[in-house]
C-alpha cells in the first residue's frame, strides 16, 4: 500500500488548533446568524446535504446520515473563513508531519446536533478521480465549546478486503461507493469503533476513507465546524 492511501486512513490531532477567544467569536457569529433567521431554516426547512448518494434525493440522503436532523450551513460568514485560514496556516507544519501531502483545506462548514441527533458512520471517499483534480486527503473537525453530554466523534476500522473497489492505482486505493448506511455491504462489515471526545478547539483529522461519525447528543448543543483538506 503506498504512501497516499496510508494517509486517508490515518488519524490525529492538533491541540489547541483554535484559542479560546476564536471559539467565542465563532459561536458569537453562528448564533447571530441562526438567530437572525431561526434555526429550521439551516435543519427542518433545509434542502441540501453536503453528503451525496447516486440516485437519492437531498431528502432521502438526510434521512440516512442524519436521522434526527442537524443543523448545516454551508456559506459561512467571510470572517469565519479568515479565522479559519489562520487558524490553518499556523497548524500546518503539525498536520503536515502525518499528512505530508495536504497542501491546502476546502470552505468549512458548521454543523450543530442537539439532544438525539448524530451523523451516522459513513466514509466520505477522497473525491474527484479526474486526473488534475484534488482530492481529499484528511476530514477535519472541530468542537467549539464543550456544553453538551453524548455526541462522542468516532472512527471505525475495518480490515475486509470487500470495502476495496478495482478503481485505484499503485498510488492510491479506493474504497467502494454506498459506503454509508443506504449499502448493505457497508453496514454489516464488521468494524472497530475508536471513540474520543476531544477537548474545544482541538481538531481531529481523519482520513477520508476511515468510516465515521458521532453518537446521539443527549443534552446540550455540539457546536462544529467541519472540512477537507486536499493535496
Amino acid at each position: 500500500m503506498q504512501l497516499l492511501t496510508c494517509q486517508t486512513l490515518l488519524i490525529g490531532s492538533v491541540e489547541n488548533f483554535l484559542l479560546p477567544h476564536e471559539m467565542r467569536e465563532l459561536i458569537n457569529i453562528f448564533d447571530q446568524q441562526i438567530e437572525a433567521v431561526g434555526p429550521h431554516k439551516f435543519d427542518d426547512d433545509r434542502q441540501h446535504s453536503i453528503h451525496e448518494i447516486p440516485g437519492m434525493d437531498a431528502v432521502a440522503v438526510r434521512s440516512l446520515y442524519e436521522p434526527q436532523g442537524r443543523i448545516e450551513i454551508v456559506d459561512v460568514p467571510s470572517e469565519v473563513l479568515a479565522l479559519m485560514d489562520v487558524a490553518m496556516q499556523r497548524s500546518m507544519k503539525q498536520i503536515r508531519r502525518f499528512a505530508p501531502s495536504v497542501k491546502s483545506v476546502r470552505p468549512w462548514v458548521y454543523v450543530e446536533y442537539v439532544s438525539g441527533q448524530c451523523i451516522t458512520s459513513h466514509i466520505d471517499r477522497i473525491g474527484p478521480l479526474e486526473e488534475n483534480q484534488q482530492r481529499q486527503i484528511l476530514g477535519v473537525s472541530v468542537t467549539l465549546d464543550d456544553a453538551y453530554q453524548g455526541g462522542e466523534f468516532f472512527v471505525e476500522t475495518m480490515g475486509a478486503n470487500n470495502i476495496w473497489s478495482n478503481a485505484g492505482s499503485p498510488e492510491l486505493e479506493i474504497v467502494r461507493e454506498g459506503a454509508d448506511a443506504s449499502s448493505s455491504w457497508f453496514v454489516s462489515a464488521p468494524k472497530t469503533r475508536w471513540t474520543t471526545r476531544a477537548a474545544p478547539g482541538t481538531a481531529l483529522f481523519y482520513g477520508s476513507q476511515l468510516a465515521h461519525g458521532t453518537s446521539p447528543v443527549t443534552a446540550g448543543r455540539a457546536r462544529k465546524l467541519i472540512s477537507w483538506l486536499i493535496d
